[in-house]
Protein backbone atom coordinates (compact mmCIF):
# COMPACT_ATOMS: atom_id res chain seq x y z
CA UNK A 1 0.00 0.00 0.00
CA UNK A 2 1.35 3.41 -0.95
CA UNK A 3 0.75 5.99 1.74
CA UNK A 4 2.59 9.13 2.83
CA UNK A 5 3.50 9.73 6.47
CA UNK A 6 0.73 12.34 6.51
CA UNK A 7 -1.83 13.67 4.04
CA UNK A 8 -3.89 16.83 4.62
CA UNK A 9 -6.31 17.74 1.85
CA UNK A 10 -8.97 20.42 1.50
CA UNK A 11 -11.29 19.79 -1.43
CA UNK A 12 -14.67 20.90 -2.64
CA UNK A 13 -16.74 17.81 -3.24
CA UNK A 14 -19.97 19.60 -2.22
CA UNK A 15 -22.09 16.49 -1.98
CA UNK A 16 -25.79 17.36 -1.85
CA UNK A 17 -25.18 21.06 -2.50
CA UNK A 18 -26.63 22.90 -5.48
CA UNK A 19 -23.69 25.32 -5.43
CA UNK A 20 -20.79 23.53 -3.71
CA UNK A 21 -18.61 25.58 -1.38
CA UNK A 22 -15.37 24.26 0.08
CA UNK A 23 -15.12 23.67 3.80
CA UNK A 24 -12.12 24.80 5.80
CA UNK A 25 -9.07 23.37 7.51
CA UNK A 26 -7.18 25.48 10.02
CA UNK A 27 -4.80 25.35 12.96
CA UNK A 28 -3.15 22.02 12.14
CA UNK A 29 -0.08 20.89 14.07
CA UNK A 30 1.88 17.84 12.91
CA UNK A 31 4.84 16.81 15.04
CA UNK A 32 7.18 14.03 16.14
CA UNK A 33 7.03 11.83 13.06
CA UNK A 34 9.78 9.25 12.46
CA UNK A 35 9.75 7.02 9.37
CA UNK A 36 12.05 5.03 7.11
CA UNK A 37 11.52 3.39 3.75
CA UNK A 38 9.16 6.18 2.71
CA UNK A 39 8.09 6.31 -0.93
CA UNK A 40 5.48 9.08 -1.24
CA UNK A 41 6.05 12.64 -0.03
CA UNK A 42 4.07 14.10 2.85
CA UNK A 43 1.25 16.15 1.31
CA UNK A 44 -0.57 19.27 2.50
CA UNK A 45 -2.83 20.63 -0.23
CA UNK A 46 -5.58 23.21 -0.16
CA UNK A 47 -7.21 24.43 -3.35
CA UNK A 48 -6.55 27.58 -5.32
CA UNK A 49 -9.84 29.21 -4.25
CA UNK A 50 -9.64 28.16 -0.57
CA UNK A 51 -6.35 27.81 1.27
CA UNK A 52 -5.61 25.81 4.39
CA UNK A 53 -5.02 28.19 7.33
CA UNK A 54 -2.11 27.98 9.77
CA UNK A 55 -0.19 24.71 9.51
CA UNK A 56 2.84 23.80 11.64
CA UNK A 57 5.06 20.81 10.84
CA UNK A 58 7.85 20.19 13.34
CA UNK A 59 10.20 17.45 14.49
CA UNK A 60 9.94 15.44 11.29
CA UNK A 61 12.57 12.75 10.56
CA UNK A 62 11.95 10.74 7.39
CA UNK A 63 14.16 8.51 5.23
CA UNK A 64 13.03 8.22 1.61
CA UNK A 65 13.92 5.42 -0.78
CA UNK A 66 14.19 7.65 -3.86
CA UNK A 67 13.56 6.33 -7.34
CA UNK A 68 11.73 9.35 -8.73
CA UNK A 69 11.94 10.40 -12.36
CA UNK A 70 13.13 13.73 -13.74
CA UNK A 71 10.12 13.84 -16.09
CA UNK A 72 7.88 14.94 -13.19
CA UNK A 73 10.07 17.78 -11.89
CA UNK A 74 8.25 20.56 -13.76
CA UNK A 75 4.86 18.86 -13.90
CA UNK A 76 1.90 21.03 -12.93
CA UNK A 77 -0.20 18.99 -10.53
CA UNK A 78 -3.96 19.69 -10.91
CA UNK A 79 -6.01 20.68 -7.84
CA UNK A 80 -8.81 18.12 -8.44
CA UNK A 81 -11.13 19.81 -5.90
CA UNK A 82 -14.10 17.49 -6.54
CA UNK A 83 -12.13 14.22 -6.38
CA UNK A 84 -12.15 11.84 -3.42
CA UNK A 85 -9.21 12.77 -1.14
CA UNK A 86 -6.54 10.08 -1.14
CA UNK A 87 -2.76 10.13 -1.16
CA UNK A 88 -2.31 8.95 -4.75
CA UNK A 89 -4.97 11.27 -6.22
CA UNK A 90 -2.22 13.48 -7.69
CA UNK A 91 -0.31 10.53 -9.16
CA UNK A 92 2.42 8.18 -8.00
CA UNK A 93 5.24 10.67 -8.62
CA UNK A 94 5.08 14.31 -7.50
CA UNK A 95 7.65 17.05 -8.24
CA UNK A 96 9.26 16.52 -4.79
CA UNK A 97 10.09 13.42 -2.78
CA UNK A 98 9.86 14.75 0.80
CA UNK A 99 7.20 17.44 1.28
CA UNK A 100 4.62 18.68 -1.21
CA UNK A 101 2.77 21.72 0.17
CA UNK A 102 0.52 24.14 -1.69
CA UNK A 103 -2.36 26.59 -1.26
CA UNK A 104 -1.64 27.38 2.41
CA UNK A 105 -2.10 30.78 4.07
CA UNK A 106 0.53 30.25 6.81
CA UNK A 107 3.06 27.42 7.04
CA UNK A 108 5.70 26.82 9.72
CA UNK A 109 8.41 24.19 9.10
CA UNK A 110 10.71 23.54 12.06
CA UNK A 111 13.31 20.86 12.78
CA UNK A 112 12.73 18.94 9.55
CA UNK A 113 15.20 16.17 8.65
CA UNK A 114 14.84 14.44 5.29
CA UNK A 115 17.22 11.70 4.15
CA UNK A 116 17.40 10.18 0.68
CA UNK A 117 18.83 6.66 0.48
CA UNK A 118 18.62 6.18 -3.31
CA UNK A 119 18.90 8.27 -6.44
CA UNK A 120 16.20 10.86 -7.07
CA UNK A 121 16.53 13.97 -9.27
CA UNK A 122 13.59 15.78 -7.62
CA UNK A 123 13.89 18.43 -4.92
CA UNK A 124 13.16 17.34 -1.36
CA UNK A 125 10.55 20.05 -0.76
CA UNK A 126 8.04 21.72 -3.09
CA UNK A 127 6.21 24.78 -1.74
CA UNK A 128 3.65 26.48 -4.00
CA UNK A 129 1.20 29.30 -3.26
CA UNK A 130 2.18 29.79 0.40
CA UNK A 131 1.31 33.28 1.71
CA UNK A 132 3.44 33.27 4.89
CA UNK A 133 6.31 30.84 5.41
CA UNK A 134 8.53 30.38 8.45
CA UNK A 135 11.42 27.89 8.24
CA UNK A 136 13.87 26.83 10.92
CA UNK A 137 16.40 23.98 11.04
CA UNK A 138 15.59 22.19 7.79
CA UNK A 139 18.19 19.59 6.86
CA UNK A 140 18.27 17.60 3.63
CA UNK A 141 20.79 14.75 3.64
CA UNK A 142 21.19 12.73 0.46
CA UNK A 143 22.59 9.22 0.70
CA UNK A 144 23.55 9.18 4.36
Amino acid sequence: MLAPQFFVRLGNRGRGQDHPKPGSIRDIQISNIQASGAILPCIISGIRDKKIDHVTVKDLNIRYTGGGMDTVINTKIPDLPADYPEAVMFGRWLPSYGLFCRHISSLVLANINIWLDGDDPREAIELTDINHLSQHAIRINARS
